[in-house]
C-alpha cells in the first residue's frame, strides 16, 4: 500500500476503537440505556437536519417499516449489546470481537443471495474467519461466566449489524447514505427513548483519572 493508504489505515483503526473505550467509560457512572440513547440522540440531531435540507429523505417514504427494522438490527439492538457486554468484557476485546462483522455478512449473504453462493474459497475463508474468533476468544477468557456473557453480547452485536448490512443492501440499495443513515438514526433516537427515560442515573461523577488504567 501507498504511504496515504497506510496512514488513513492507521487513522481508521484509531477511529474504530476510541469509541470502545468511551463507552467502557461511560457506563461505569452512567446506566448503558443513557448512553446508548446519548449517542445515537446527538448523532440524530446532527444528521437529520442536514439530509432534511439536502432532500435525502424522500426516498424514506413508504418504507417506514423497513426502516424501522432496520434502526432496530443496525443501531438500537447492537449498540445496547454492546454497551452492556462492555460492563463485562474490555474495549480492546469489544473491538475485536464487532471485526467479526464481515464473516456473519458472508455467512448470510450466502443464505440469502444467490450471487453470493458460497465457493470452495469462499468457505475456506469463512472457516479461517471463524478459527480466528476461536483463537481470539481462547486465551483472552479464562472460563469466566461474565466474561463469557459479554463477550456473547458482543458477538451477537456483530451479527445484528450483519443482519441490518443485508437489509440494507436488499431494500435502501437506492437510497442516498446520508439519508438512511439520517433516518435510521432518527428512529432509533424514538425506539430508546424510553428505554433511557426509565434508566434510574446510578451516578454522575466524572471518572478519575486512576481509574482509566481498568477501562483498556
Amino acid at each position: 500500500m501507498s504511504r496515504r493508504s497506510w496512514v488513513l489505515f492507521a487513522a481508521v483503526s484509531v477511529l474504530w476503537g476510541i469509541p470502545y473505550l468511551l463507552i467502557k467509560v461511560a457506563i461505569a457512572e452512567l446506566p448503558s440505556a443513557w448512553v446508548v440513547f446519548a449517542r445515537v440522540a446527538l448523532a440524530a440531531a446532527l444528521l437529520l437536519p442536514l439530509a432534511w435540507h439536502r432532500r435525502l429523505l424522500h426516498p424514506l417514504a413508504g418504507r417506514l417499516g423497513w426502516l424501522l427494522g432496520l434502526a432496530l438490527v443496525q443501531v438500537s439492538l447492537p449498540f445496547l449489546l454492546i454497551t452492556v457486554g462492555e460492563q463485562y468484557v474490555s474495549s480492546g476485546l469489544a473491538g475485536l470481537l464487532i471485526a467479526t462483522q464481515p464473516t456473519f455478512i458472508a455467512l448470510l449473504a450466502a443464505r440469502t443471495d444467490p450471487a453470493e453462493r458460497l465457493t470452495p474459497v469462499r468457505a475456506a475463508g469463512l472457516g479461517i474467519g471463524l478459527a480466528g474468533v476461536v483463537l481470539l476468544l481462547g486465551p483472552t477468557l479464562d472460563g469466566d461466566a461474565r466474561q463469557l456473557l459479554g463477550a456473547a453480547l458482543v458477538l451477537s452485536a456483530a451479527f445484528s449489524y450483519a443482519v441490518g448490512s443485508v437489509l440494507v443492501k436488499r431494500r435502501f440499495s437506492d437510497v442516498p447514505p446520508l439519508g438512511l443513515t439520517a433516518g435510521t438514526l432518527g428512529v432509533s433516537t424514538l425506539l430508546l427513548a424510553p428505554l433511557a427515560r426509565s434508566a434510574r442515573r446510578s451516578c454522575c461523577r466524572p471518572p478519575s483519572r486512576t481509574r482509566w488504567a481498568r477501562y483498556w
